[in-house]
């Protein structure tokens, strides 16, 4: 049986587990002795409780009362870890250390000099206390007005806001501990927000919900052609996705008990459509040929120019983007994952709405881009949903058994994307499709009454009821409609690998790691994702899920200025490999479309 993956937040760390083996054994497998359970796992104490992601919810539950039975992120509680382990937590990452771009300074007002007592102005003494900070020849007349009011009003003590070694506000009182900020990454589909404690690093609250833009169309595609052709088209795009933005910081504000005030600085990560979209920059030159973006550069701007409503000197910092099609999302999952730091090939995959692959080797770096469509992510199947409670994650197709497992205890309401490749995957296995995708329904004689039953006439063609919903006249079905999503998707990631192996001058044998990456990445078979050809077969021993890597990017941006200098040196090594100009992609992509050959047989 394969093993599983336990991701553990907020140190990021990782590990594979047995599935079955318990929660707490695992935890302290990663985590030493320092995992605190004074019970000795006997669930009396409650001290190893600990916050289980499904889907877009945090389930609380204890770690010794927990089975580990499939790819889990575990959110451990402050307090759960002994001293010895929080003292370790200075860093993000192995590489980068904690130092975020904004930070606070207090400041003593008692025992300041006198204005003319060797300073020239109460400005001199301030930028004489913050060090070289604010050395700027220009004054902010606000500044100053903030400095006079402080002053006047006889407040003790005053904390400088400090960003990028400039001080951009004053604070009456001590407010050091009030420091937080958050990390998005914006995808054409699914919007994700990390809360985070900027002072130590701690990530607090996780956030997710659907792009409001779909209701424009599906594709990046379809929302360029929505500015082009409606006059106020791109307003409504620019409004849907800032809005949807808001209604999450106002969710993982309310869940942290923070008023949004608190929250200091927003970096985001996302294709160059949504940068442009969520900027209200026009995108009409990512619709056609050449395919060139207006902006590729990192952005940086105060969040109420955009009109977010978080403190009044938070920012907003945007990860740059390399082309029409290689976006800040492709950065992020770069930085949190690097691919060319030695002579060992590594090709990181984001499974998503736009299948964004890169290969790295010895410091060059190739990346591209495919349409592969949102039906990994739920959208355009019939039944299909996101990862949620009573979202079918996990399909079993063993005999005359179908087998499913539900995120959460619910009945089942829909089928997310791993269940659909599990599924698909299932489907050809025991000859109920073929390996063009066409339901056998003329070969049912060799089948199981189970099977046999469960294929049932669709709209001229066939489907598969996957399961019954209480209650409900229509069951959860996969259609032919859905395997022909299924098949479009996996073709255009399947293409965008053969050719970007092809443009590195390697082979699939010589690649080492193959990250796996994408909101539903965690979840996914490895084999079952090589059998119906969305990944190399060559590879599956080489595959390592890494979950959200383009998020994750967006949190090491946000808690390390190194790490943000790294994402714009990042964007400067990659080469950019256009695929709609090659004359190859459309016949690899075509050929891609069919499902492997040695997966396909029938039940005889």
């Amino acid at each position: 049986m394969n093993r599983v993956v336990l991701t553990i937040m907020p140190q990021g760390r990782a590990l594979k587990a047995e599935p079955g083996t318990g929660l707490l054994e695992n935890l302290r497998a990663i985590l030493g002795e320092d995992f605190e359970s004074p019970c000795g796992g006997a669930g009396l104490c409650g001290k190893c409780q600990v916050m289980i992601q499904c889907g877009e919810i945090w389930v609380s539950a204890l770690a010794c009362q927990t089975r580990v039975d499939r790819n889990m992120t575990v959110l451990l509680p402050d307090g759960s870890l002994g001293q010895e382990q929080i003292l370790r937590q200075g860093a993000v990452s192995e590489k980068y250390a904690l130092e975020p771009t904004i930070r606070k300074m207090l400041l003593d007002t008692v025992n300041r000099s006198k204005a003319g007592d060797g300073y020239r102005s109460q400005m001199d003494w301030l930028v004489d206390q913050v060090g070289k900070v604010g050395r700027e020849k220009e004054c902010d007349p606000g500044l100053a007005r903030q400095l006079a009011d402080l002053l006047q009003s006889g407040s003790a003590f005053i904390t400088a806001v400090v960003y990028n070694d400039q001080i951009v506000s004053l604070e009456p009182g001590d407010t050091r501990e009030i420091l937080f900020g958050m990390a998005f990454d914006i995808g054409t589909t699914t919007l994700v927000g990390y809360l985070l404690n900027l002072n130590t690093g701690t990530r607090i609250a996780t956030v997710s919900a659907m792009n409001p833009q779909r209701t424009y169309g599906a594709d990046v595609i379809s929302r360029v052609n929505h500015t082009n052709t409606l006059p106020d088209g791109l307003e409504q795009l620019t409004k849907a996705i800032r809005g949807g933005v808001e209604r999450l910081i106002d969710q993982a504000a309310e869940m942290a008990g923070l008023r949004r005030t608190d929250i200091y600085e927003l970096v985001f990560v996302g294709n160059t459509c949504m940068n442009h979209l969520f900027l209200g920059i026009h995108p009409a030159g990512l619709g056609q040929a050449p395919y060139k973006p207006v902006l590729r550069a990192p952005v940086c701007c105060l969040a109420s120019s955009l009109g977010l409503t978080i403190n009044s000197a938070g920012f907003v910092y945007w990860l740059p983007n390399v082309s029409g099609f290689i976006g800040s999302d492709t950065i992020g999952a770069l930085l949190s994952n690097p691919v060319d730091q030695d002579e060992t090939a590594r090709l990181v995959v984001d499974i998503g709405t736009n299948g964004e692959m890169a290969i790295g080797v010895g410091g060059q770096i190739w990346a591209c881009s495919t349409s592969a469509g949102p039906a990994f992510e739920g959208a355009c199947i019939k039944n299909g949903m996101r990862a949620m409670p009573g979202a079918i994650d996990a399909v079993q197709v063993v005999g005359e058994d179908i087998n499913y497992h539900i995120i959460g205890s619910y009945e089942p309401k829909g089928l997310c994307g791993s269940g659909l490749v599990d599924a698909v995957a299932g489907f050809l296995k025991t000859g109920v499709i073929d390996i063009t995708g066409r339901f056998q329904s003329d070969n049912l004689t060799s089948w199981p009454e189970t099977l046999k039953e469960r294929v049932v006439p669709w709209q001229g063609s066939h489907a598969f009821i996957l399961a019954l919903q209480e209650g409900k006249g229509e069951p959860i079905m996969i259609t032919q409609k859905d395997i022909r999503q299924v098949q479009l998707a996996k073709g255009a990631i399947a293409a965008g690998i053969e050719i970007i192996v092809k443009e590195a001058g390697l082979r699939l044998e010589e690649i080492g790691e193959l990250y796996v990456a994408g909101a539903f990445g965690n979840y996914l078979d490895k084999h079952n994702m090589c059998a119906i050809g969305l990944l190399p077969l060559a590879l599956e021993n080489a595959i390592i899920p890494v979950g959200n890597a383009a998020g994750e990017g967006a949190v090491l941006a946000l808690l390390s200025a190194s790490a943000r200098h790294e994402a714009f040196n990042i964007a400067g090594r990659v080469r950019y490999i256009e695929l709609a100009g090659r004359s190859d992609f459309q016949d690899i992509f075509v050929e891609a479309m069919t499902f492997p050959a040695s997966m396909s047989f029938d039940l005889l």
